[in-house]
């Protein structure tokens, strides 16, 4: 009898013990920083500019995610991504100032083998969509909303990095790089022209682990 109850034990023991190591978790949280965003233009004799420059602009989202056995991560985030780029023409600055709503995902793959940091690469997708934006040609400002000079949604492909401690068993810290390329073309032009979104970003953030 001794020895079926202590079987049972261990045998329940061992069973808790895999149970919390290959737990998945929800999660929830908010990250926010700043991008390096710039514009990629090639005319339509395949020709790229190179007088392009990039410019800082602000970022922030929420998002929530599951883990699986804390190694693989799913995502989903609604946010605010600023993106742009300046040039100087004919003696003008000119610089392009574009807001987006963004809606997306991401899959993470956890390398690190610890309960309490998660080291991840990965791939995202985010659908953007433009809510204002201006172009501002020295001291005079067009809302290219109102003028249709860039269409109204964009699709961004990004490479990620992210990293994950737990300060308790509830809440973490991450930091995060992500390099973005936008796949469509976002201006409203009947030449073969393309202008796609191109950014890398640096995100802070914080959440619960649940």
């Amino acid at each position: 009898m001794k020895k079926i109850f202590l079987s049972i034990v261990i045998g329940f023991s061992c069973s808790y013990g895999m149970s919390q190591r290959y737990l998945s978790h929800s999660h929830i949280g908010i990250s926010f920083g700043q991008a390096m965003t710039n514009f990629t233009f090639i005319d339509s004799d395949g020709n790229k500019a190179d007088d392009l420059k990039f410019v800082a602009r602000n970022s922030v989202n929420f998002n929530y995610s599951y883990s699986i056995k804390n190694q693989h991560l799913l995502r989903a985030e609604i946010g605010y991504r600023g993106a742009g780029s300046r040039a100087n023409y004919f003696d003008f600055d000119t610089e392009w100032k574009l807001n987006y709503a963004d809606f997306g995902g991401a899959y993470l793959f956890n390398i690190l083998s610890n309960d309490k940091l998660f080291l991840a690469p990965g791939i995202g997708i985010n659908a953007s969509f433009l809510i204002s934006g201006e172009q501002n040609i020295g001291p005079h400002k067009f809302d290219v909303r109102e003028s249709k000079a860039f269409k109204s949604m964009d699709l961004t492909a990004s490479a990620v990095t992210h990293f994950r401690a737990m300060l308790t068993n509830d809440v973490w810290f991450s930091f995060e790089y992500r390099f973005g390329y936008g796949i469509f073309n976002i201006e409203n032009d009947v030449t073969e022209q393309t202008t796609r979104n191109l950014s890398h970003c640096a995100l802070i953030g914080i959440g619960l682990q649940f």
